[in-house]
């Protein structure tokens, strides 16, 4: 296939992704790319979250940075439906198990280029901008990424283990589990 060819075959899939309302694909090649400082630490947490959820970690980073530009509303809503759903005091024993990360100061630094997708690079940027104004205190993009991740690899791992709860619970109450011993 030439080059015409492969641009009009481009072109049409593009308007039908579109047509149908599906996000556009991004060619990793041509990609805007940014450079994310991080501790090793933090990149195997995504790496873990990215084969919870069948996906790749820049994914992840992808679903991390969109959620906190959005005011995290989406996640915290799940969370709050999980916690809703299981009980408060179920929900307390449950979530009181969970670790909280945090990025572990001994690890090396490492430097991942995450693929964006169009517009991100800029709202980040309006976003950090927007926080250094407000606290008074320069928020780089490499900083505001870096709060957006750990805020999702928390958040994540919370909702995870509330869902598992109520999966377990569900199953006993619907009689899939033997004696009185959860699945684990």
């Amino acid at each position: 296939m030439n080059n015409a060819a492969r641009h009009i075959a481009q072109t049409t899939r593009e308007a039908k992704r579109a047509e149908l309302g599906l996000r556009p694909q991004s060619n990793s090649r041509t990609a805007d790319k940014f450079v994310l400082r991080a501790r090793g630490d933090v990149m195997g947490a995504m790496s873990a979250l990215g084969d919870l959820h069948r996906r790749s970690a820049n994914a992840e980073i992808t679903a991390a940075i969109v959620e906190s530009l959005g005011d995290r509303k989406r996640a915290s809503a799940i969370r709050r439906s999980f916690v809703r759903q299981l009980g408060l005091i179920e929900s307390a024993v449950v979530l009181s198990k969970v670790a909280v990360f945090a990025v572990e100061v001994h690890t090396p630094e490492r430097r991942d280029a995450i693929r964006l997708p169009d517009g991100v690079r800029a709202s980040v940027t309006e976003a950090a901008d927007l926080a250094s104004a407000e606290s008074g205190v320069l928020i780089t993009m490499n900083d505001w990424i870096l709060d957006a991740v750990l805020w999702w690899i928390n958040n994540q791992r919370e909702c995870t283990a509330l869902l598992d709860a109520i999966v377990a619970k569900d199953d006993v109450q619907e009689g899939h589990c033997s004696g009185d011993t959860l699945p684990g």
